[in-house]
């Protein structure tokens, strides 16, 4: 195959690969964790309609047969109807509770979608680096057979010894098998990303995304700190709730008809709240809001601290790559002098495979370099809230 067929082959591959943003919005959509955790506001709005539902009233007919002293016999019967009633001033509070409920549910939701995109952000870098870790592989078996060819050509002209073409040839031999098993590696990341994504097709990816930090959100809530608020809301409105020991009163008519008179009966009946007054109730809520604000406070702490030294590594990062890239392009000037002197034979082969393993390394700490820097920016993002709806 000629390089231009080989080029536009790549060109023609590459414009089929799904970019990560498309990969995203599919995983989005297939993965059943999300369809769970969207559920749970369903099932959150449906306790919240359950709170305010009022309850059914009870109807109770009776019939009766009276039998005089004379001996005759005569019917009666009798008509009631309950409906319970729920006192003043606890539908505003069963409603905030109600909202609260959706609240915490849609907050633990969007945190479960926040964690998934930064969790599959890091899966696709992990895929990525074992990507470039591939082709860098290639390339070593490229630049260990030029080596060993030459070595093979300097053989023949009688200028090393046989000893020195078996050195180059086991180098290219290792550099093969090094890139076998960094194939492996890279199908192993690729399979774990699609069933991290819950995408059971293969497809072509690319792998050129670069995360940016979004600072737009600096005043938001990290999706963590944002459950744990929604949470103490949510056991504070239960608290308010329960501070009713008495929640109904129940009014009832009636009416019985007795042979010789009609009586009609309307009233309510009040609970007594002597034993049952809900302050273990009252109690737990005001314990679990207190907990949760407690637990609050102390995230927003570690998100803070997390956050500067997120900061701090991506400075030293930028300037280790910086370094690193300094390094790297004397190493490569060496390294083709080093070929050429190796030719003439004014370099041997040892310090040629040394400059040559040089190389290949800063290159891995340059890729390596390059993934952190990209996934403190992703942990940066789900810090500032970014990933939240």
């Amino acid at each position: 195959m000629n390089r231009s067929l080989f080029l536009f082959l790549l060109i023609t591959i590459s414009s089929y690969a799904q970019s990560f943003e498309g990969f995203l919005q599919k995983a989005l959509i297939n993965t059943p964790l999300l369809k769970a955790s969207t559920l749970q506001i369903e099932q959150a709005q449906s306790e919240g309609e359950l709170q305010l539902r009022y309850k059914n009233p009870n109807v109770t007919l009776e019939s009766s047969s009276f039998e005089s002293s004379l001996g005759t016999t005569d019917s009666g019967h009798r008509f009631s109807i309950t409906q319970p009633l729920r006192l003043w001033g606890i539908s505003s509070d069963k409603k905030r509770y109600a909202k609260a409920l959706l609240k915490s549910a849609k907050a633990k939701n969007s945190r479960t979608k926040a964690q998934f995109i930064r969790d599959i952000s890091l899966d696709y870098l992990g895929y990525v680096k074992s990507k470039k870790f591939l082709a860098l592989g290639e390339e070593e078996i490229k630049l260990a057979k030029k080596i060993y060819d030459i070595s093979t050509e300097r053989y023949k002209v009688g200028t090393i010894s046989k000893g020195k073409v078996l050195q180059a040839k086991v180098d290219y031999d290792v550099a093969q098998s090094s890139y076998n098993n960094l194939s492996l590696i890279e199908y192993e990341k690729y399979s774990f990303l699609l069933k991290s994504a819950g995408i059971s097709q293969e497809i072509a990816l690319d792998c050129e995304h670069q995360f940016k930090l979004k600072m737009e959100k600096l005043e938001a809530l990290s999706p963590d700190q944002m459950l744990l608020e929604s949470q103490s809301e949510e056991a504070q409105a239960l608290a308010e709730v329960n501070e009713h020991s008495i929640e109904w009163v129940k009014l009832f008519g009636e009416y019985e008809r007795e042979p010789e008179q009609n009586i009609m009966r309307v009233g309510l009946s009040f609970p007594i709240a002597l034993f049952n007054t809900k302050s273990q109730e009252r109690r737990i809520a005001k314990l679990e809001s207190q907990k949760n604000k407690l637990l609050t406070d102390v995230k927003k702490v570690q998100d803070s601290i997390e956050q500067r030294r997120l900061i701090q590594e991506s400075q030293r990062l930028a300037q280790l790559k910086k370094h690193s890239l300094e390094i790297l392009k004397t190493e490569q000037e060496l390294l083709l002098m080093y070929q050429e002197g190796y030719k003439i034979a004014n370099i041997d082969l040892l310090e040629l495979q040394t400059i040559k393993n040089r190389v290949i390394e800063s290159k891995e700490r340059l890729i390596t370099i390059q993934t952190r820097l990209q996934s403190n920016i992703i942990n940066q993002n789900y810090l500032l809230g970014n990933y939240n709806e």
